[in-house]
């Protein structure tokens, strides 16, 4: 402590200083004798203090007397000084008396070092009787247990700054510590805490005056401001160990320490107590400074640490800490969080938007004492949690302690589990028809459903299906789909179409459509309350382009079909508005003749051949008729409308080849329908005729007539086609008398002869080929067994098969007698290929051929033959 830096002693001609720790007082002249006038009754001596301590008096008094009371000593120090402000000042420091023995003993208060000291002994005798005295007395200076005292350290602007585990020295008041502004009853430290925790300060003081003790600690923590506050205070008045700690301190707070007391001595120290497991990584006290927890790591910190006590003492420096964690596929994440005190806890989480922001996320936690947080079905993201102190509890009443209990440290970790099987492909949010999402074809496609996307659960989601041509739609599922499956389209409300398929447990496994329409616009609805994953595999089988011209669906916009057309059509797809239930073709008919639809059905369906007002004729193919490749009609009329309808119970892909309007048999020899203009013919040689009811009622009957040179057994055969396939006659006539002789009436067997043969005599003969009420085509050949005809005609007859084919046919005659040359013709008349036959069966490769209708047309000297076939 400073040191005394004036003295104003005052000192009789008998005193005399001495500045050495010990000495000893000696007197035998002190007397009191009116007879002798001897009156010395004290003596007086000055003491300079070596070094700061107190001064300690022993020794022996004795003296004389009369009377019978015992002479009284007494022995007292004293210091006069003068005040800063230069005022005189003065103090006794020390006074013992004995009356009842000789032995004297005495010690000062806490003097300074280089302090005067006035020693004065007396003796007090009685005016009564002559008396004298004497003392023998030793003194010594004892110095304070601790005497390293820097000063000025007497507030907390001349705090000495500290280190941890260090030793410091000080003392107390000692007299005169009022001097120069001298505060000798109050020490300042200073320290910066360089850890979070527990700030514990150790004390050993002593006091320099027996039997009086006084030692106290106070500590203050500056705020932002500069000002102290007090946030711990300790105080003993016994010799020995003072200890004191202030808790919840944070790293860099700057603390004082306040050591005060009169007459004593200390050694100080100070260290910090971490927390268990100490690691803690600051700031994290905002979102914005959240630390990332890696997955399967655990991270270590405190929460509480730092006191500033609002007016109330109820606040806190550090009470929040955040953190996130990534999850990188969806699945259950769960942080587990093991604090010290239960009031510290998590009770807010976070989801982070692609935005930035922060939406509140739901977790599972049982309360306080329980350390799990899980997050379930949670969808890759990064993700926020705030560890929070949540205690109620006073920090301590500002100057007078701290709360032990009000930090914690904890340990946080991540983990993670039952992940997903399929990560995501699908965009948020899908949850209804107006958000769903475009399916790509042929392409696996992942979701995930139940998983919650922000606070709120995905429990639903939704697809948009555009097929890209017609033909089957099917969505199947890698993994059977446990949930509800809805496949509908939308007008206004949702219809459902489709068919939804299952296992044998109930999970949905596919979802498909067989008759989707192109362009049509499909829903596929998923829910879930599990989450789950899921991968989708959407496919839309390819069938052909539509060449038919939509919409074609009724009379009113049908669409042509020329002559030569050919046209792939679809009819039966789509499940929504435009359901195409009926193709219409309309038929530019340009004569009245029979009529021959050329065509292939890829399924169920019907062809039907229909005028303005009613179907004239249809065919259906089904997997009882076997394949149905035309459809004929023979009394067609130029005047009227004519339509090919086509429809199907289901979707059914067909390819039109065009028609032909002509008479299976073309050599039509007219006039010749009567008995007057009937026509000649040569034995063993095909003739070809038409009959027409139907378009005129004209031309109802064809005349022929020959004649027999002898009597002879004469063969008839007949065909007959179109109408008059099952309803054509011939029948002969005797040309003398028209009598009947003989009548041959067609089978109904198309392109195969009716024959019969009669004995005929030697004659003129005609003959009548008649219908009943139809149009049609027919030929004939007579042929007499022994009479010779006009001619030498080779009957030839041709068969071609496959029919219809794709890559080749074969070609078989009969009655084949020379090289035949023939020819491939399409429809529109034009020779496509040109070879000669010269076997009874050949091998054609037809490849290179378009799909359609084509003839065959077999040329010999005497005769011309046509057959047709389909190429696939």
């Amino acid at each position: 402590m400073k040191r005394l830096l004036l003295f104003l002693i005052s000192l009789s001609l008998s005193n005399f200083g001495i500045s050495q720790s010990s000495g000893n007082f000696t007197a035998n002249d002190l007397c009191y004798n009116t007879s002798t006038s001897c009156f010395n009754t004290e003596n007086s001596y000055q003491i300079v203090m070596p070094y700061d301590g107190k001064i300690v008096f022993t020794g022996t008094v004795n003296g004389t007397t009369s009377s019978p009371n015992p002479v009284t000593f007494s022995i007292y120090t004293y210091i006069d000084y003068m005040t800063f402000e230069g005022n005189n000042a003065g103090q006794t420091v020390g006074v013992v008396q004995n009356e009842t023995g000789p032995l004297i003993e005495m010690e000062t208060s806490g003097l300074l070092a280089g302090t005067v000291v006035d020693v004065y002994i007396g003796a007090s005798f009685s005016s009564t009787y002559a008396s004298s005295g004497g003392y023998n007395i030793d003194y010594y200076v004892i110095p304070p247990t601790y005497n390293n005292d820097p000063e000025p350290n007497d507030n907390y602007t001349q705090a000495i700054n500290t280190t941890e585990n260090t030793f410091y020295e000080g003392h107390g008041s000692f007299i005169p510590d009022a001097v120069n502004n001298i505060n000798e009853s109050e020490d300042w430290y200073k320290l910066t805490v360089p850890v979070n925790g527990t700030l514990n300060v150790t004390i050993n003081h002593d006091t320099v005056i027996d039997g009086y003790f006084s030692t106290s600690l106070q500590m203050l923590r500056q705020n932002n401001d500069g000002t102290v506050t007090g946030i711990g205070y300790e105080s003993n008045d016994t010799n020995g160990l003072l200890l004191a700690s202030v808790y919840c301190l944070k790293q860099g707070d700057v603390i004082f320490l306040k050591i005060a007391g009169n007459d004593n001595s200390y050694q100080m120290y100070w260290n910090m107590q971490e927390p268990l497991g100490y690691i803690d990584n600051e700031p994290n006290d905002l979102d914005s400074q959240a630390l990332t927890i890696n997955l399967n790591e655990t991270k270590y910190g405190n929460i509480g640490y730092g006191i500033t006590p609002d007016s109330n003492g109820y606040a806190l420096d550090d009470d929040s800490d955040w953190y996130k964690f990534d999850v990188v596929e969806s699945g259950d994440a769960t942080i587990t969080l093991n604090a010290s005190q239960n009031f510290v806890y998590i009770t807010e989480a976070f989801y982070e938007e692609e935005n930035g922001t922060l939406t509140p996320i739901y977790f599972e936690n049982s309360g306080p004492d329980d350390p799990i947080y899980n997050f379930n079905c949670i969808v890759e993201g990064t993700y926020y949690v705030m560890v929070k102190d949540y205690t109620s509890s006073p920090l301590g009443i500002p100057g007078y302690g701290s709360c032990q209990d009000c930090c914690s440290t904890y340990s946080i970790s991540y983990t993670f589990s039952n992940p997903t099987n399929y990560s995501s492909d699908e965009t948020e949010p899908n949850n209804d028809f107006s958000t769903a999402e475009y399916l790509p074809f042929n392409t696996n496609f992942n979701g995930q459903i139940g998983y919650r996307i922000s606070d709120v659960v995905d429990y639903d989601d939704n697809y948009l299906i555009q097929p890209i041509y017609n033909g089957a739609l099917e969505i199947s599922f890698s993994e059977p789909f446990i949930g509800t499956v809805f496949f509908y389209y939308y007008e206004g409300i949702p219809f459902s179409v489709g068919n939804i398929n299952t296992n044998t447990n109930g999970e949905v496994t596919s979802v498909s459509i067989p008759c989707a329409a192109e362009g049509e616009t499909y829903y596929l609805a998923l829910y879930s309350a599990s989450c789950t994953s899921y991968q989708l595999y959407a496919t839309n089988s390819y069938s052909g382009e539509n060449g038919e011209l939509e919409p074609n669906n009724t009379t009113n916009d049908s669409q042509t079909l020329g002559e030569y057309d050919n046209v792939f059509g679809q009819v039966g797809y789509g499940n929504i508005s435009n359901l195409d239930n009926y193709d219409y073709y309309d038929i530019p008919i340009s004569n009245s003749a029979p009529i021959e639809f050329y065509f292939d059905l890829y399924g169920d369906s019907t062809v039907e051949l229909r005028n303005d007002f009613s179907m004239l004729t249809s065919i259906t193919q089904d997997q009882n008729s076997g394949s149905i490749t035309s459809l004929t009609y023979n009394n067609i009329e130029s005047s009227s409308n004519y339509f090919l309808r086509i429809t199907g119970n289901s979707c059914t892909d067909y390819d039109l080849y065009g028609w032909n309007q002509n008479f299976t048999a073309e050599n039509d020899t007219e006039p010749n329908n009567s008995q007057f203009e009937t026509t000649a013919i040569n034995f063993n040689q095909d003739y070809e005729g038409r009959l027409s009811y139907y378009s005129s009622g004209s031309d109802t009957e064809d005349y022929y007539s020959f004649s027999l040179s002898q009597n002879d057994d004469v063969e008839f055969q007949l065909n007959a086609f179109e109408g008059l396939n099952n309803n054509a006659s011939l029948t002969v006539y005797d040309a003398v008398n028209s009598n009947q002789v003989f009548q041959l009436n067609h089978d109904g067997t198309n392109s195969s002869r009716t024959t019969n043969t009669i004995n005929l005599n030697a004659g003129n003969y005609y003959f009548i080929i008649t219908g009943t009420d139809q149009t049609g085509s027919y030929d004939f050949r007579v042929t007499p067994q022994n009479t010779l005809s006009l001619n030498n005609f080779i009957d030839i007859t041709a068969s071609i098969f496959p029919n219809p084919a794709k890559d080749e046919i074969k070609i078989s005659l009969n009655n084949h007698h020379e090289d035949i040359s023939a020819s491939i013709v399409d429809i529109t008349g034009k020779s496509v290929n040109t070879f000669v036959i010269n076997s009874s069966e050949t091998q054609l490769n037809i490849t290179s051929l378009e799909r359609g209708l084509y003839f065959i047309v077999f040329k010999t000297d005497t005769s011309t033959i046509t057959k047709r076939f389909i190429k696939h």
